[in-house]
């Protein structure tokens, strides 16, 4: 009869130190899936951010090459102008072309105004993945301390339950591990 209940203790302490050690391990992979998780959001923030600056030097580009175009609009309105006879610094001949170097400006502000815009929403995307690599942290980190928390409880509540068992054990004659 004291090998069964040593028998019975023992299964109950290997349970509970099982149970723990599952609940540790499980702790530690959630810990290191939003560690990964982190540092996949952190790589997507670099990538943002490379993304912003390259849509600003590619707006600075278009808008460079659309004023080289206004700028070949109106030499060959100035062209054709003199060509015809008209005089290109006055009149209506000066008016088409002020009116094209105008419209040239706002189409460049244009451009680089939506580079910006387009920027910032690489930026605003940056900043998001640098919020959600923090929540992942925290989030590993929760799971470390939860875990922690949870193997400490098994192990309480196992050692308790093993401290019933050997009282009761007790209570009715019953040595488990022989005269202690």
């Amino acid at each position: 009869m004291c090998s069964i209940a040593a028998g019975t203790l023992a299964l109950g302490a290997v349970s509970t130190l099982s149970q723990a050690s599952g609940q540790a391990q499980q702790g530690q992979a959630k810990q290191s899936s939003a560690a990964f998780n982190a540092k996949v959001a952190s790589n997507n923030a670099i990538i943002a951010r490379q993304q912003a600056v390259q849509a600003h030097d590619i707006g600075k580009v278009e808008a460079a090459k659309g004023q080289l175009k206004a700028r070949q609009l109106i030499g060959l309105q100035r062209s054709s102008l003199a060509g015809s006879g008209v005089r290109v610094g006055t009149g209506s001949a000066a008016d088409l072309i002020s009116d094209t170097r105008a419209q040239a400006g706002v189409d460049a502000a244009t451009t680089r105004s939506n580079a910006a815009r387009e920027a910032l929403g690489f930026i605003t995307q940056g900043t998001n993945f640098d919020a959600q690599a923090g929540v992942s942290l925290a989030e590993g980190s929760n799971a470390a301390a939860a875990a922690n928390l949870k193997v400490g409880s098994t192990i309480l509540g196992g050692a308790a339950t093993v401290a019933s068992k050997w009282q009761s054990f007790r209570n009715v004659g019953i040595q488990p591990f022989g005269a202690f």
